[in-house]
């Protein structure tokens, strides 16, 4: 059993107290279960609070008539942004077979819920959000001309109200002689494998907001997989490393066939 807890004083945004519990439990040689639960905390940095304000041209559609304009886009810190606030649970288990020497797998199931994410929503969504969803903080944001057309849109880092993700890490470890195939093959295999499967990733910008979720989506997919195969012998080492991104759509809110003008795809292969 381990327990820890942490005060922490920021000058920008006052104290905070964090803290973790966790547990692992040896069953035999072969099985061992494991778990933690914590509250974590992360105030912003000096990019998030101080960035220095910058203006670009970019395109702004008003979602109530789609039409589009383009309007000067105001990119700025904000230094009255108050740390986030997660909660994350895991637990797992590992396998550590005694016929295979070396050999050592694991699976861990985690979610994270985090309260005030701090993060940056882009200019369309902050349109979005306040023509759509009425939301007084991202209204403030647009500027608008006396016929009510949009003249420009702020885009600053924010506390947004809430993020979760959900998924499974898979872990597969295994180092073994290759004399113990042929006592003729010198030198030694090592082979690491790691999967992740994403359930949910979903961000809700403020209360009363639509929910974005981005699990499945080809930046972000459900299935990504990293491995490296290496060998050595004597002061000599190869690696070989592989890297895959599952399928995934374009975009989760689009469906083929339908919007202005119509979608015809919306699936990036692996």
């Amino acid at each position: 059993v381990s327990l820890a807890a942490r005060y922490t004083d920021y000058s920008s945004s006052g104290g905070v107290t964090t803290w973790k519990g966790g547990l692992s439990y040896t069953i035999n040689d072969q099985w061992r279960l494991r778990g933690t639960q914590s509250r974590d905390i992360r105030a912003g940095n000096l990019a998030e609070l101080f960035t220095a304000t910058s203006v670009t041209v970019g395109n702004a559609r008003n979602p109530l008539t789609n039409v589009t304009v383009q309007v000067p886009i105001t990119t700025r810190g904000n230094p009255g942004l108050q740390p986030e606030k997660a909660n994350t649970t895991t637990a797992g288990i590992v396998f550590s077979p005694d016929s295979l020497g070396g050999l050592r797998m694991s699976a861990d199931w985690y979610r994270i819920e985090i309260n005030g994410l701090i993060g940056v929503i882009q200019a369309q969504q902050v349109l979005d959000r306040c023509y759509l969803d009425g939301l007084a903080q991202f209204c403030a944001d647009v500027a608008t001309g006396t016929s009510g057309a949009i003249t420009g849109v702020t885009v600053r880092q924010q506390n947004l109200n809430y993020f979760e993700t959900s998924g499974i890490d898979f872990e597969v470890a295994y180092r073994f002689p290759l004399a113990s195939l042929s006592e003729d093959l010198p030198g030694s295999m090592n082979l690491r494998l790691l999967a992740n499967y994403v359930d949910t990733l979903a961000t809700t910008a403020a209360i009363n907001a639509t929910t974005t979720e981005a699990a499945g989506q080809y930046t972000n997919p459900h299935w990504t997989l990293f491995g490296t195969l290496g060998y050595d012998v004597g002061p000599f080492s190869a690696t070989s490393d592989l890297r895959r991104y599952g399928a995934g759509t374009i975009a989760n809110h689009k469906v083929v066939g339908t919007g202005t003008p119509d979608i015809n795809i919306n699936h990036v292969k692996a």
